[in-house]
């Protein structure tokens, strides 16, 4: 009879040990952003409306021409024979003086706009003059050719959802 009670003991402490809690699985890594980098990772990436949006079929390109700044990533996805194409570019100056590092308001200048594109929607957006986000440069090395930074902006167009990228952050070769 002990040994009876012995083993159900047993039996039961070692069922315990599957009581644990599992460890939560990391999600697929395309439903990650990149780290925030600053060695020319040819990283880009946001939340687009709260969803990770990160470039497909192409990387996201960096262009630096007469003070002005470029950035544009594009997505373009065939699943199921549907096909989306989606862009994001950016470009500001800093009002005609080098690009350094540091906090730029996208809009102030009247060079600033960013764009964003879904071919699937009748939506097509572009900024004006009005402030909508940021751009931090947060490295800028002419020698290695790299910048990195973060970026947030909101676009609106009359009759079309509001687009926010937010948590967006970039580390490119230029």
């Amino acid at each position: 009879m002990h040994r009876l009670l012995l083993y159900s003991a047993l039996l039961l402490l070692t069922q315990c040990s599957k009581c644990k809690d599992d460890p939560k699985p990391k999600p697929p890594v395309e439903d990650t952003l990149p780290a925030e980098t600053q060695t020319g990772a040819n990283s880009f990436g946001c939340l687009l409306n709260g969803q990770v949006w990160l470039p497909a079929g192409q990387p996201a390109t960096a262009r630096f021409y007469q003070n002005t700044l470029t950035l544009n990533a594009n997505k373009r996805v065939v699943e199921n024979g549907v096909t989306t194409r989606q862009s994001v570019h950016m470009s500001f100056d800093n009002n005609g003086l080098p690009i350094q590092v540091g906090h730029y308001v996208l809009g102030e200048s009247s060079q600033d706009y960013v764009r964003y594109s879904d071919l699937e929607s009748i939506c097509e957006y572009e900024s004006d003059t009005t402030p909508i986000g940021f751009v931090d440069i947060t490295k800028l090395d002419y020698s290695l050719r790299i910048v990195s930074g973060r970026f947030a902006f909101t676009l609106r167009r009359a009759g079309c959802p509001d687009v926010q990228a937010t948590d967006g952050r970039f580390d490119l070769k230029f």
